[in-house]
């Protein structure tokens, strides 16, 4: 499980080093893809296979479903980290994201977000904690 919130920065050649907790548990090779709000996720490679082996069976028929099953797995990367632990973040993703230098990496659960530091701070909210278990146990979150 992922949890946790760093700020990082991507070097000169793209590259990002995640957490050592986090590489730790994704293993060598992981996916990366667009995510809501602008952010670019991280899943672990058999998490990401789980998914795709969940959606494999849609009916050509249901044209929506099979848009968005488009969408997700053709915008995905794998990706392996070099010696040092880094990885490239693919320009399609960066932009995506707008990520230009700086990034806050969150660890959510079952996946890893990647957020601009901007993006991220803009999306920050006000509310107390009580109040964000509310909109959770609502759905409003």
């Amino acid at each position: 499980m992922f949890t946790g919130m760093y700020n990082h920065q991507l070097d000169d050649k793209s590259r990002l080093r995640l957490p050592a907790k986090f590489r730790s548990e994704l293993g060598g090779s992981f996916f990366c893809l667009k995510g809501y709000d602008n952010t670019v996720l991280i899943y672990s490679k058999t998490k990401f296979e789980k998914f795709c082996e969940e959606y494999e069976d849609t009916p050509m028929s249901d044209v929506s479903a099979q848009r968005a099953l488009g969408e997700i797995i053709s915008t995905s990367f794998e990706l392996t980290e070099d010696s040092q632990g880094r990885f490239v973040l693919p320009s399609y993703l960066k932009d995506y994201a707008n990520i230009e230098k700086n990034v806050v990496v969150k660890g959510v659960g079952s996946r890893i977000e990647i957020w601009s530091d901007k993006a991220h701070e803009e999306r920050t909210t006000d509310l107390s904690f009580n109040e964000l278990v509310v909109k959770l146990k609502k759905g409003e979150a």
